[in-house]
């Protein structure tokens, strides 16, 4: 499952033939990448870093 970034939830809303105004809040994309795909560094946390207890 993907979340569009930038302009690419319309790029996907376009290519599948979306309605217009419709919003694609996520999308599972099947199939392979270019080979001029741009690669989104993902930024790593441990589960530690992530919970909290007792606090907001």
């Amino acid at each position: 499952m993907r979340i569009p970034v930038g302009k690419e939830g319309e790029n996907v809303a376009k290519t599948v033939g979306a309605p217009d105004k419709y919003l694609l809040p996520c999308y599972i994309g099947l199939g392979y990448a270019s080979g001029d795909n741009i690669e989104v560094e993902q930024i790593k946390y441990s589960a530690e870093e992530k919970m909290h207890y007792g606090k907001w």
